[in-house]
């Protein structure tokens, strides 16, 4: 039988859900700016509805824990840990820069994703990943957050092919290209993470059992001094 998974990706502009029920994909996505809260039941609601399944049937709940704008990663974690403790099920927390490289690397073929989100005050999100040999995404470099021009240089393999995305990449185009005009990336046009690639993840993770209990998911800002979102 294979695994029931809810997947809930709302750190960015853009909110998604996806489900794996009986071996199909239910996927809703919408991008209502700040529309968050208002629609990601309904969203969950909708997909549940699609499976012909119930909240009772969903084995473990997926969500990417951050960075991103504040007040979208609090709602998405918010909601999870909800679900979580009425349900009694697992959870996997899973960085939405990993997630953002995840698919980037996926959709690109690349060995290797430099992802940025913009965090504002000049500042982005930064995360350097590929792919490991189980499937999932490990990190070049710990996520961070800094102006491009304080990014470190991820140490890369050659002659490894990589990837550039995420909406820090747009806001701050001149800066991130001036930062890493020695590499030789593909730019993609993938803005936000998707909870269909959260999904793909959280499924190889729960299959070695890497998940954990809702009282262990925490939020990740990256700063301190948050920016509201």
């Amino acid at each position: 039988m294979s695994n029931t998974i809810l997947a809930i990706e709302a750190s960015s502009e853009t909110c998604s859900i996806a489900l794996l029920s009986a071996g199909n994909v239910y996927h809703q996505q919408n991008d209502t700016p700040r529309g968050h809260a208002k629609n990601i039941l309904p969203m969950i609601e909708s997909v549940l509805e699609q499976a012909s399944i119930k909240s009772r049937d969903v084995d473990v709940i997926a969500v990417t824990n951050g960075p991103g704008a504040f007040t979208s990663v609090r709602i998405g974690v918010a909601v999870c840990q909800g679900l979580a403790a009425a349900l009694n099920c697992p959870v996997i927390s899973i960085s939405s820069l990993a997630v953002l490289a995840y698919q980037a690397i996926q959709t690109s073929k690349t060995d290797s994703a430099l992802v940025a989100l913009d965090a504002r005050m000049d500042e982005v999100y930064f995360g350097a990943y590929r792919v490991s040999t189980n499937g999932l995404p490990e990190s070049i470099l710990p996520d961070l957050v800094a102006k491009p021009s304080d990014i470190p240089l991820p140490q890369l393999n050659e002659p490894e092919s990589v990837s550039a995305t995420g909406m820090g990449w747009e806001a701050y185009s001149e800066h991130m290209q001036s930062k890493f005009a020695a590499y030789e990336l593909e730019k993609l046009d993938i803005l936000f993470p998707s909870a269909a690639y959260l999904l793909e993840i959280a499924d190889k993770m729960y299959e070695i059992g890497k998940c954990h209990d809702v009282a262990d998911l925490v939020p990740v800002y990256l700063r301190d001094n948050v920016v509201h979102g």
